[in-house]
């Protein structure tokens, strides 16, 4: 979609143009030459942009080989010497049955209320995303900057697109017009800029064949084929990775010995790991035991994992586990994350043990995902998630909690009101697949503990996801 066309889809909030972009664009604009340099003088970029160009246009400019945009971007820092604001009031722009980049979910948050709006707003900012859309009650936050996706908004039903222009954005876009406005006979703009490492998405083979390591790249997803034989390309190229996601396609190397696992221990400050298989059927390539077994071979490091994630078609003993939970030296105390499910109802992976093991080891949870529970666990699990005879208080970090197929779980004591204002006061998304007492249809077999959830909603205000609900 064409920018005219996106313009055409709202009506311009107070304090914006009739084209609905911030009033320091000029909607007839001119062309200005702009100069990228760098904080050592070295020049980047010599060429014309548009005096309304967007950050996002400036800052993925092609500059050859001087930059190499797979591991870094540039972050525009300065314009002719002033600083630009890095933080400061910004402007919000809303647009009702709108959406943006729909499915690019870079976080989600509960928005059903006023206040949990502004809590929203308050992320958005903190976190620098250019926006986030409402839909049903719970925001969908965007990467992108708020210009780009204001370029790219489509007509949604019940979708209200709220876009957030930074003070750096603004400020940006006014020195530009100030610029052509002031030099309309020509002369050349000068921006400082900095490299700023970005996420990078490749491919366990083009990994392998960079020929010099590349010590700025701090978050990584790679991808797995079938034919890869070896993960130690991932610490010799990247050996400053924080954040590591490794994908396996179906019938790829998720079965893979423990020894395969093991080179991911030489990344000294890795705090985040996400092991990401496919959600089909187990038979196509299945993680084991094997993941556990390495893990265990790290030892102490100095640098332990704040977040933890094993997620796809997995069959794991119950004696495995819990073994992992008990004796691993590489999570952190303080582990915030802690995801280990895959989404079939068979076979189960946890069981009231293992889900307490977990609960009372790290209590600083933010987010806990398990599961299959089917026939597995029961409210007994999630003792340490309310009033229990150890006092032991699990749950008061906890943000979202994720339960795949709750076939024995009814929600009874630990997911009373009162319980959950007292020992789960930060809870604001409940996910469960499975579940039949929590479905709402009415129908035979279904319902005993609809309840349950009704009360969370309304008298708790926790946003409720609920899948086959019939199970």
């Amino acid at each position: 979609m064409g920018i005219s066309q996106a313009k055409a889809l709202r009506r311009a909030p107070k304090g914006l143009s009739s084209e609905g972009v911030p009033p320091c664009v000029s909607p007839m604009s001119s062309n200005i030459m702009v100069q990228l340099r760098l904080p050592s003088g070295n020049l980047l970029f010599s060429g014309v942009f548009p005096e309304d160009a967007p950050l996002s246009a400036i800052e993925e400019a092609d500059l050859g080989a001087v930059h190499d945009k797979r591991y870094s971007k540039l972050r525009v820092v300065s314009v002719a010497g002033q600083a630009l604001p890095t933080d400061g009031p910004g402007e919000w722009v809303v647009h009702p049955n709108t959406d943006a980049d729909a499915g690019q979910n870079a976080a989600e948050m509960a928005a059903g209320s006023k206040a949990e709006l502004e809590t929203c707003k308050q992320m958005c900012i903190t976190e620098g995303f250019g926006g986030f859309a409402v839909w049903r009650g719970t925001a969908y936050f965007r990467d992108a900057l708020a210009s780009d996706l204001s370029v790219r908004a489509a007509p949604t039903k019940e979708s209200t697109l709220h876009l957030h222009y930074s003070g750096r954005e603004l400020e940006l876009r006014r020195s530009l017009v100030e610029r052509a406005s002031e030099h309309s006979d020509g002369g050349v703009l000068e921006l400082g800029v900095l490299r700023v490492a970005r996420k990078v998405d490749m491919t366990l083979a083009e990994v392998a064949q960079i020929d010099v390591p590349v010590p700025e790249v701090r978050d990584l997803r790679v991808t797995v084929a079938a034919e890869d034989s070896s993960l130690d390309c991932l610490a010799q190229m990247f050996p400053s990775l924080q954040k590591l996601e490794i994908v396996f396609p179906q019938h790829t190397k998720a079965g893979a010995p423990a020894s395969f696992w093991d080179p991911i221990q030489h990344l000294a400050s890795l705090e985040r790991l996400h092991l990401a298989n496919h959600h089909s059927f187990t038979h196509h390539g299945c993680f084991g035991n094997e993941v556990f077994s390495s893990l265990l071979r790290w030892g102490e490091r100095d640098c332990k994992l704040k977040a933890f994630a094993m997620t796809g078609a997995m069959q794991l003993s119950m004696k495995a586990y819990k073994k992992f939970v008990d004796d691993n030296a590489v999570l952190s105390p303080d582990l915030e994350e802690f995801s280990v499910h895959h989404w079939f109802a068979q076979p189960p992976q946890v069981d009231d043990e293992v889900i307490q093991k977990i609960t009372r080891r790290y209590p600083r949870l933010r987010l806990l995902e398990v599961g299959s529970c089917c026939h597995s666990a029961t409210d007994e699990g999630f003792r340490y998630l309310g009033a229990n005879d150890e006092g032991v208080r699990a749950g008061l970090e906890l943000e979202r909690l994720f339960l795949v197929c709750t076939t024995n779980v009814q929600g009874q004591g630990w997911l009373d009101p009162d319980s959950v204002k007292q020992h789960l006061p930060k809870l604001k998304k409940l996910a469960v697949g499975g579940g039949r007492c929590f479905c709402s249809c009415g129908g035979r077999g279904c319902g005993s503990h609809a309840h349950v959830f009704e009360k969370l909603r309304t008298e708790c205000g926790i946003a409720i996801s609920h899948s086959a609900t019939h199970w």
